[in-house]
């Protein structure tokens, strides 16, 4: 393959034009990715040579490569505001053959050409940070801000998901009503909320033109602000619930609200702050039927059980709340071994210790009821449960002592291992014994909802921790 005139266009050597006569079948020539002379010379930023070239062959222009891409597109992952701008002036240069396939605007037409991803050259200039060159393009043909690629992508979502807040913010304002979709349902208020770098001003301006985002849910039921819970910016949860706060009442596919998504991941301040901006949204719950305090004590965020107490009208709706197995949180401590939160939970009045769930268990027959390893902890909680609970009935022990024989079988040694069983939990609950007591008796006191009035003292977290 002659690869002169391919050379040529790497290197913008416009002289080669002038000394040589070239046939349409030279031009023709294709690198392996079928790029031709036009592709090259834009890959370049070969402005002299791309503008000499299109004076001899126009219809290079509208050409694509291996991967549907125009000299434009090529142009605009690079940057080249310079060759951008002659490709679009060029574009009514279009030899007649192709205006005679239907093509009345063939500026348009270049403008809105789309590559195997359906990316237009605005998409790629965006996907490239080049702002210069995407401000041409939406000056040029506005229509560009309605399109969306393969991925459902579109030209705002794209801006801001890359950060680039300025020519967003020129895309509100040129057009506040284009299209803000983006992957999987999402939307570029989702992207926005998602970002490192958002500024404050601009999602103010994205929720005031397109204020329909902050209720809009992706393809798994999230709104924006079950991200911002979900990545702890309080911030930005503040400005969506000043804006809309109706977003904190909708649930995900699996019936999560913002208030659970909190809750599970020790979010302490969104928690506080979405339940004092929506009234009894600590009424919402899961599919499951769990509460946020369900979700806390699943998740072992003590901190949000202390948050909870502080709020003695939403403590009392959910400290004893049964999911749809009829388990409170207290029986949910003892199901996911969470004893520090059992230990919590049983220290405070409120809590309706004798409650059953559909198994009509209590929250110590099902401690009874499961094969526990030996450990400080597990004593700790033995110690607790006889404290506020008589011994288990007799025809608990039986039902306990059924599933246990049917565990030892399993085990070589057998019976003598539930004897040693015992010997260590009896040790372990002597050695506990102390401790309990102090756990029960914490220095300073209580406060009038049942939590320890040092809480926020730091020597005093660090008793806790020793316990």
């Amino acid at each position: 393959m002659d690869w002169i005139l391919l050379n040529a266009a790497a290197k913008g050597d416009i002289h080669i034009l002038n000394l040589i006569t070239f046939n349409q079948s030279e031009v023709a020539k294709r690198t392996p990715q079928n790029n031709n002379v036009l592709h090259i010379a834009a890959k370049h930023q070969r402005l002299d040579f791309a503008a000499s070239i299109l004076k001899l062959f126009p219809s290079l222009l509208l050409t694509e490569n291996n991967n549907g891409d125009t000299p434009l597109h090529v142009a605009a992952s690079v940057g080249s505001f310079e060759v951008s701008k002659l490709l679009v002036n060029s574009a009514n240069q279009v030899t007649s053959d192709i205006e005679n396939k239907g093509i009345t605007d063939t500026r348009k037409q270049l403008l809105r050409s789309t590559n195997k991803q359906n990316d237009t050259a605005l998409n790629v200039a965006l996907k490239n940070g080049h702002i210069d060159v995407a401000k041409f393009f939406v000056e040029e043909d506005t229509r560009l801000l309605y399109m969306a690629n393969s991925n459902g992508v579109s030209p705002l979502y794209l801006a801001v998901e890359r950060g680039l807040f300025n020519i967003a913010a020129n895309i509100l304002e040129v057009s506040p009503f284009v299209s803000c979709k983006g992957p999987k349902g999402m939307n570029a208020l989702h992207a926005a909320v998602d970002s490192d770098s958002i500024r404050t001003s601009f999602l103010i301006k994205l929720m005031e033109k397109r204020p329909e985002m902050i209720t809009a849910v992706d393809t798994v039921g999230w709104t924006p602000l079950h991200y911002s819970v979900w990545l702890g910016k309080t911030e930005i949860t503040r400005l969506l619930l000043q804006h809309d706060s109706s977003a904190a009442y909708i649930s995900d596919k699996e019936g999560q609200c913002p208030l659970h998504l909190a809750a599970s991941t020790g979010q302490i301040d969104a928690y506080r702050e979405l339940v004092r901006s929506c009234p009894y949204v600590w009424e919402l719950v899961d599919g499951k039927g769990r509460t946020s305090l369900h979700s806390a004590v699943i998740s072992g965020q003590t901190g949000i059980i202390h948050c909870i107490l502080e709020f003695p009208e939403i403590s009392l709706h959910l400290l004893n709340e049964s999911d749809v197995d009829g388990n409170t949180p207290l029986h949910q401590s003892v199901i996911h071994k969470c004893y520090s939160i059992l230990l919590l939970l049983l220290r405070n009045k409120r809590v309706d210790k004798h409650l059953m769930n559909h198994n009509h268990f209590t929250a110590a027959e099902l401690f009874y009821s499961q094969n526990q390893e030996i450990s400080f902890k597990v004593a700790m909680a033995y110690y607790a449960l006889q404290r506020y609970y008589k011994q288990p009935s007799q025809q608990q022990n039986i039902e306990t002592k059924k599933k246990q024989d049917k565990a030892d079988r399993k085990e070589s040694s057998g019976v003598n291992d539930g004897a040693m069983y015992e010997v260590h939990l009896l040790v372990a609950v002597l050695v506990a014994t102390v401790a309990f007591a102090a756990a029960f008796q914490l220095p300073g006191g209580y406060k009038h909802d049942g939590t320890p009035a040092l809480m926020d003292e730091p020597a005093f977290k660090c008793f806790l921790e020793c316990i």
